[in-house]
C-alpha cells in the first residue's frame, strides 16, 4: 500500500511539473534555453502588422520560463508606446502593486505594454496589459523598419 502511494505522489508530481505553465514565475528544471532571437525587431514589426511603429519602442530580448518546467527557456520582448484598446482601471491597486511601488519609487502607473514572446519556430503569442512587472526594468530601443 505504501509503494502505491509513493508511486502515486510520483507521479502526480511529474505530472504537475511537466504542465504548461501558465505564469511567468512557476518552476524551470531545464536549464537550456532556445536560440536568442536575433530578429526580434523584424518579428515585434511583424506583429504590428498595419499599426503604425511611430513611437513604438521595443525592448532587448530577456529570458523567461519555458512552456513547462522541463522544456528550454523562452524570450520575450516588450513594445511600449503601443495604443492601448482602452483606459486603465482607475481603481485602487492590489496590495502587491502597493508594496511594489514603495519599493521602486521610480516605477510609472497606468503604462499600456504588449509582452511578446518570441518561440523557436519565429511565431509570437502576446501578452497586453498595463504595469507589466516583466516590462519593469527593460531597456527599449525604438523600432524602426527592418
Amino acid at each position: 500500500m505504501l509503494r502505491r502511494l509513493l508511486l502515486l505522489a510520483f507521479v502526480l508530481a511529474l505530472a504537475g511539473c511537466s504542465g504548461a505553465n501558465t505564469a511567468f514565475y512557476n518552476l524551470q528544471f531545464s536549464g537550456a534555453a532556445e536560440p536568442f532571437p536575433a530578429d526580434y525587431a523584424a518579428r515585434a514589426l511583424r506583429y504590428l502588422g498595419e499599426q503604425s511603429a511611430t513611437g513604438v519602442m521595443v525592448s532587448y530580448p530577456q529570458a523567461t520560463v519555458g512552456e513547462t518546467a522541463l522544456s528550454p527557456k523562452r524570450w520575450y520582448v516588450c513594445l511600449s508606446g503601443v495604443q492601448p484598446p482602452g483606459l486603465p482601471l482607475t481603481s485602487a491597486p492590489p496590495l502587491l502593486d502597493a508594496a511594489t511601488a514603495l519599493v521602486q519609487p521610480g516605477s510609472r502607473r497606468g503604462v499600456y505594454h504588449v509582452v511578446l514572446i518570441l518561440r523557436a519556430s519565429g511565431t509570437v503569442s502576446a501578452l497586453k496589459g498595463y504595469d507589466s512587472s516583466l516590462c519593469a526594468d527593460s531597456r527599449y530601443e525604438a523600432l524602426a523598419a527592418v
